[in-house]
Formats: C-alpha cells, sequence, structure tokens
C-alpha cells in the first residue's frame, strides 16, 4: 500500500488519461449535443460550457507537476490522496449518467462531485498564504475553477432535472432564482473567507453565459 501511494502520481495520470478519452469519445459521439427540451431556464449558453477544457488542461498541469523537481514530494499534492482519482470517476460517471437520461442518478452523482471538490478545496485553503508560484498555478488554481464551476452546474443540473419531470411548472422563475441565489450565497460566503478570485470568477462566467442564453431564448 505504502508503494501504492508512494506512486500515485503514476495513477493519477492514467486517471487524467481517462477522463480526457472519455470526453473526447464522448464529444465524437454526441453527447454534448441537446435540443434544448430539458434545458431549465438558468442553463448557460452552449459556449459557456468550453470551460470544462481549461479545466481539464488545469488538471493536466496538476497532474504533469507532480512529475517535476518541485511537485515531486510536494506535500500540497500529497495532502489530496485519492481524491483526485475519485473526483475523475464521479466525472465520468456524471457524464455517461446524463448522456443515458438517468436523472435522479446524476444530482447523486454531481452532489457526491461537489463534495469531493469541496474536501480537496478545504483541505489546500488553509496552505494558500505559503504557495510559490507554480503551486498557486498548477495545484490550487484547477481545483478553485472546478470546485465553482460544479457548484454552479449541481444548481444547473438540479434546475433541468426538475424540469424534465415536469416539477418547476409555473414556478421555474421563483426556483431558478432560489437555486442561484444558493449559489450566489455559497461564493460570497467562500470569497468572504479566501479572497479567492479564481473561484468568484468562474461562477461569474457562468451567470453571464445564463444571462446570454436567457436574453437569446
Amino acid at each position: 500500500m505504502g508503494d501504492l501511494l508512494k506512486n500515485l502520481k503514476y495513477l493519477n495520470l492514467l486517471f487524467l488519461i481517462v477522463l480526457w478519452g472519455a470526453n473526447i469519445f464522448a464529444a465524437i459521439n454526441g453527447f454534448f449535443d441537446n435540443d434544448g427540451a430539458e434545458q431549465a431556464i438558468i442553463t448557460p449558453a452552449s459556449y459557456t460550457f468550453l470551460i470544462w477544457i481549461l479545466i481539464y488542461l488545469l488538471l493536466t498541469g496538476f497532474v504533469l507537476f507532480q512529475f517535476s523537481r518541485e511537485g515531486k514530494n510536494n506535500i500540497k499534492v500529497k495532502k489530496i490522496d485519492w481524491l483526485f482519482i475519485i473526483s475523475v470517476l464521479l466525472n465520468v460517471m456524471w457524464l455517461y449518467i446524463w448522456e443515458n437520461k438517468n436523472y435522479i442518478l446524476s444530482i447523486i452523482i454531481i452532489f457526491v462531485y461537489f463534495v469531493i471538490l469541496m474536501n480537496i478545496y478545504i483541505t489546500l485553503e488553509p496552505e494558500r498564504k505559503t504557495y510559490s508560484k507554480n503551486e498557486m498555478i498548477f495545484v490550487k488554481l484547477p481545483f478553485s475553477i472546478n470546485f465553482a464551476w460544479v457548484t454552479l452546474a449541481m444548481a444547473v443540473n438540479i434546475a433541468n432535472v426538475l424540469k424534465y419531470y415536469g416539477i418547476l411548472g409555473s414556478n421555474e422563475i421563483m426556483i431558478s432564482i432560489g437555486l442561484l441565489g444558493i449559489v450566489g450565497f455559497i461564493t460570497y460566503m467562500n470569497f468572504k473567507k479566501t479572497r479567492d478570485w479564481a473561484y468568484v470568477a468562474t461562477i461569474a462566467w457562468g451567470f453571464v453565459g445564463i444571462l446570454v442564453n436567457v436574453i437569446s431564448s
């Protein structure tokens, strides 16, 4: 077990490849195509989801950083432990569960994904004042943006599932405002404590995408 933990970076690399492979396969097979029939009003404009590419590139940087001299025995990376691999598995699971229209299970999966990313974020946050420039870019930033985007994605996921099952009805606007209000509150409380501009910017990107989608619909 000790050797496995010591070589966790190789497993991280393997699961990074799985992450990229699963998403490329999904894109090729039209998983990301949507006719809009199941979209709630708070679904961001389609271009907004390009942020996933940025997230995956940053996570690639995180994994490759572990093979550098500074990242080889980095204490901050070690604190993440197995959580990165678990987050990758949940990301891929959510993608395929949503595509197969298992919407109730998709809410459970994205909530667990949210909790795992929150755990990583909280684990890294106390070290913020001691980060080197490379640690900020390759360790802190990937999970700040990933956690922020999944925070918003979870609210959008819930809204879309409620719409699909006809639960929103005439209350869609009020419920949507409520969900976005929760995201806004989480963002405010997080920023108040951490001053994490990357997190705020990611949420703002999503909110602008929602506004664009509402105006254009």
